[in-house]
């Protein structure tokens, strides 16, 4: 099982990093919690527009079709990635409105998004 995890800074209302298994894992939790933050559904919209080989930008993190699977693309890589997390376009879009409904709407203390045998899903949790 990979991961990534977030805390909520109960002063500024946001998550911040605190951990992940991989940095692939790593970058795409940056793309939630930097890029898409609350309730922007711009990358929502353009996953099940974009066709192959279309791209686009955020802050931090980048996306790119690929034959039908969404790349995650760290736009300031610290050291080269020898792999790249891909999801399909039904996992992102899934992951988002997960995302969506169980850290933006309700704001947990802390947030885990995990993959394990090939599925993204997030566990969130109030303890603490």
């Amino acid at each position: 099982m990979e991961f990534v995890q977030f805390l909520l800074n109960l002063d500024s209302d946001t998550y911040h990093f605190n951990g992940g298994s991989t940095s692939e894992m790593c970058s795409m939790g940056l793309f939630f919690i930097e890029d898409i933050r609350c309730n922007d559904s711009f990358y929502r919209e353009w996953v099940l527009k974009s066709t192959d080989g279309d791209a686009a930008g955020g802050n931090y993190i980048g996306l790119e079709n690929q034959n039908g699977y969404i790349i995650f693309n760290d736009e300031y890589p610290a050291v080269p990635k020898s792999t790249e997390l891909k999801m399909t376009i039904k996992q992102f879009v899934s992951l988002f409105d997960e995302w969506q409904q169980k850290v933006i709407k309700q704001k947990p203390k802390e947030v885990i998004i995990k993959h394990e045998n090939n599925d993204f899903f997030i566990e969130t949790t109030n303890d603490g």
